[in-house]
């Protein structure tokens, strides 16, 4: 064999490493979609820690399933991350009048089943959602006396009274097709949604998929949504990377879980505020007068060591309320400040109001940390009240708060709608239940002066002048302390390193807002 010369070598090294390096390029180029597609492969996988005892979009009322069911349906409006109402089903829409609002649908709108959306599907969903029987939406409908077609693509809604915060409530009322609404329960979602139906296992999970032509662009093709497993089991999975997105993190896991290589924790906000109230109501006289005195009620929150909830209850994950409603709800007043926690001008207030009688409060409350229930009881004992705490299943609390008979209520509210009359026109109006207004009301509280506020604001179109109204009565209102506003909670969601997501006010998790990494 003839021997190479130093310079021939040399030109074959570097033709070798050429082919050679050329090589590589093209595998890397090839490898690297496919690698990036596998990791978008697999479906995102949601924890959530609810049972999915229905799928029907009327028949529930939680945080929760609406994260699951609002990926499948849609309102005629809907929030964004931040609650402003936006268009949904509904491309736009006009107040004609004080009781009549008109809601252009969205060209093109079809079910998942591919039949147009037609004013006749409204129409009947409303229908349903107001007159079910056991239906959990029907309170944002009271005031909807009729819905008419207005050509093939519009719908009138026409409301008793007038009716300012109608769209806001709407996004609460999702559309189903007309040839579902006589059904007593839906099992199988139906709706407009980005992402449709595809089964649910036997374990529980629900499987989903983007739908083409929505004129929605997920990137998540398909989900699947974990439902009811215990939490130590969904923390597990978050971990071992089988989970992409956990909601509501509990306070004392988020420490190891921020530590965690494989986890990215980030700060959900939530709209609940918790509250005490007082039902003067429920309670035997003489004590029935002492509660219904406003100073009895201003030293309890006096009395009330509103920080310590925080730190002791919630880890440090939340501030103290100042008012009714969570600072982005529309009504909040930032003038507004929380009273502090002074038990010397809370017993100074007591001696006032006259001597404490000898009888014993229950204190009710549903599934809460122990360390809340035992610092509200101390901080009431230490002024000189006899307080007996009974934990009960939520149904049992409401129905014996409503009938007020539980002198004291620890509780939470929420304004899903993000607008304060959905608390104070509920909670604290005067009871009318022929006009559904006062409803929520457990304590029997009555200001005419409250009831004409809240009644002007849900006829004005000016959002200055609706807010100065509702702040108004809320000042009012805090001035009475029927209710005791006390803490505001912060959350968590925890993600994986394959998606990104900004929480929403709401604690909505909707598929279509994730994006991968």
């Amino acid at each position: 064999m003839e021997r190479m010369s130093p310079d021939q070598l040399k030109s074959m090294r570097r033709s070798a490493w050429r082919t050679w390096g050329i090589a590589v390029i093209v595998a890397v180029l090839v490898v690297l979609p496919a690698c990036r597609k596998l990791g978008t492969a697999r479906p995102v996988a949601v924890a959530l820690g609810a049972t999915s005892d229905t799928l029907d979009p009327h028949l529930h009322n939680e945080t929760v399933l609406w994260s699951l069911l609002a990926n499948f349906y849609e309102g005629l409006t809907r929030f964004d991350g931040e609650m402003r109402v936006v268009p949904g089903l509904a491309a736009s829409w006009e107040r004609l009048d004080l009781y009549r609002t008109r809601f252009e649908l969205r060209a093109g709108a079809s079910f998942h089943d591919g039949s147009p959306v037609s004013p006749d599907d409204v129409a009947a969903s409303l229908s349903r959602a107001r007159t079910h029987p056991r239906s959990r939406v029907g309170h944002h409908l009271m005031d909807v006396e009729e819905v008419t077609s207005d050509g093939e693509r519009a719908v009138v809604i026409r409301t008793g009274s007038p009716s300012a915060t109608l769209v806001n409530r709407l996004a609460l009322v999702m559309v189903m097709p007309a040839a579902l609404s006589e059904q007593e329960e839906i099992r199988e979602p139906m709706g407009t949604g980005p992402y449709r139906f595809v089964r649910q296992t036997a374990g529980g999970t629900i499987v989903a998929r983007a739908v083409r032509g929505s004129g929605r662009r997920p990137q998540v093709k398909s989900v699947h949504f974990q439902m009811g497993a215990p939490l130590e089991t969904r923390l597990a999975l978050l971990t071992s990377g089988a989970v992409d997105v956990l909601g509501r993190l509990p306070d004392h896991a988020l420490r190891d879980l921020e530590r965690h290589p494989a986890v990215r924790v980030l700060p959900q906000p939530r709209l609940s505020v918790q509250y005490l109230a007082v039902v003067p109501g429920a309670a035997p006289e003489p004590i029935r007068d002492w509660l219904a005195d406003p100073r009895v009620r201003r030293a309890f929150l006096l009395g009330l060591n509103r920080w310590e909830l925080v730190n002791r209850g919630y880890l440090g994950n939340g501030t103290v309320a100042s008012q009714m409603v969570h600072p982005v709800v529309f009504g909040f007043d930032s003038s507004l400040t929380s009273l502090p926690y002074d038990p010397a001008a809370a017993r100074r207030l007591l001696e006032e109001a006259g001597p404490i009688p000898d009888h014993e409060l229950v204190l009710g409350f549903g599934e809460v940390q122990p360390a809340i229930i035992d610092q509200i009881v101390r901080d009431l004992m230490a002024l000189g009240l006899r307080v007996r705490p009974r934990q009960m299943m939520f149904g049992e609390l409401w129905q014996r708060a409503f009938d007020q008979e539980l002198p004291l209520v620890y509780h939470g509210r929420t304004a899903v709608t993000g607008d304060a009359a959905e608390i104070l026109n509920v909670n604290l109006a005067t009871r009318r239940p022929e006009s559904g207004w006062g409803l929520g009301n457990m304590t029997g509280y009555s200001n005419p002066k409250v009831d004409d506020l809240l009644e002007f604001a849900e006829g004005e179109d000016r959002p200055e002048v609706r807010l100065g109204a509702l702040q108004q009565a809320q000042r009012l209102i805090l001035q009475d302390l029927p209710i005791l506003p006390l803490t505001i909670r912060f959350g968590h969601v925890a993600v994986s390193p394959r998606i990104d997501l900004t929480p929403r006010y709401d604690e909505w998790l909707l598929a279509e807002e994730f994006r991968w990494r």
